[in-house]
């Protein structure tokens, strides 16, 4: 049986609900920049104009509704650190549960008053290996942003203005991909191991009053 009337262009009921699943979890997909892919039940974001890792990054965040997790390397206080830290605040402020883990090494320049709004707010955030002995040389270099176990940015950019195309000639060329569907799911699980890992254990998340 034909899915559509030759005359109408009315999609058949039966049809319409093998389709809807895939219609809600695209309606729930944010309208993010970059070259749009499909495959299978997810759908790919790939992000390589600066502007748009930055707009990404932000639209994210804004969208998050349950849990927020940041992972990433450096972190620095201008321009684009502002509006991001911005938006955590803001993600935090309207009960997300915000998490941010920071390299001590890669923010070394940053005071932690930068980030200490974000606990104000709610949220949390933790230097990774901040204790100076042998285990200092070992990093956390990963650049991982996951919402609401449904959406997961991954790439090789920083939360710079060198990153997103602010610094002219000394920017950095970069890319990311956002991932929207149910392997987010891994990707979030994966976020929260590393968190409850034993290398982490010397990592207390920083809370207000804490």
């Amino acid at each position: 049986m034909s899915m559509r009337s030759a005359h109408s262009g009315v999609v058949a009921p039966s049809a319409a609900r093998a389709y809807l699943p895939n219609m809600v979890r695209a309606a729930s997909i944010p309208a993010l920049p970059g070259k749009r892919f499909n495959v299978g039940d997810h759908r790919l974001h790939l992000l390589h104009d600066p502007d748009d890792r930055l707009q990404a990054v932000l639209m994210l965040i804004d969208a998050a509704t349950q849990s927020l997790s940041l992972s990433i390397y450096m972190f620095h206080a201008d321009t684009s650190g502002t509006e991001v830290r911005n938006a955590l605040v803001r993600a935090a402020e309207r009960g997300v549960a915000v998490e941010l883990l920071i390299d001590s090494f890669g923010c070394s320049d940053v005071p932690d008053s930068f980030f200490r709004p974000i606990a104000k707010a709610g949220g949390r955030y933790c230097y990774f290996s901040s204790r100076w002995r042998l285990s200092y040389l070992i990093r956390n270099h990963q650049k991982l942003l996951v919402i609401d176990d449904k959406h997961a940015l991954v790439g090789g950019f920083n939360i710079t203005d060198q990153y997103f195309g602010r610094r002219g000639a000394q920017s950095w060329e970069d890319l990311g991909i956002v991932l929207s569907g149910p392997e987010a799911a891994r990707i979030a699980a994966y976020a929260r191991n590393c968190s409850n890992c034993p290398r982490m254990a010397e990592c207390d998340y920083q809370t207000f009053g804490g």
